[in-house]
């Protein structure tokens, strides 16, 4: 059985020679993410567990709801996704502490621009 809820995973669509990856799927930001800033988050998680000689949780094969115990919950708010990233050191050794700054400050910004202005959002959902 695939999970198919997995935050990322690797496929292997029907057809695939000898059952091989030739996709992932990364499903742990929505469109409202930097995806630059999310895959280098994934990179960097990546090159930590090389670094470390990490290996790979046993999978999770079963509804994510009924294994929340099992599971670290990511952040549910942009508040939430910026104490995180402030926190997280791997990023920060990767991409730098002036990014960081740069990236967190503006994401703080935003957080209180829209907070001060609570009819703002609709301005900018209808601008798109």
């Amino acid at each position: 059985m695939e999970n198919r809820e997995a935050p990322l995973r690797t496929a292997c669509p029907p057809g695939t020679p000898d059952g091989s990856i030739s996709n992932f799927e990364i499903k742990v930001f929505d469109g409202c993410a930097n995806p630059y800033l999310g895959l280098a988050a994934i990179i960097a998680a990546g090159i930590d567990g090389l670094r470390k000689h990490s290996t790979l949780p046993e999978p999770i094969d079963d509804n994510p709801d009924n294994v929340k115990d099992k599971v670290q919950r990511l952040p549910q708010s942009l508040t939430e996704s910026v104490e995180a990233l402030e926190k997280d050191d791997v990023l920060r050794d990767l991409i730098g502490e002036k990014l960081l700054v740069a990236i967190t400050g503006v994401r703080k910004a935003e957080i209180r621009y829209y907070s001060e202005n609570k009819d703002a959002w609709k301005n900018l959902i209808y601008k798109y």
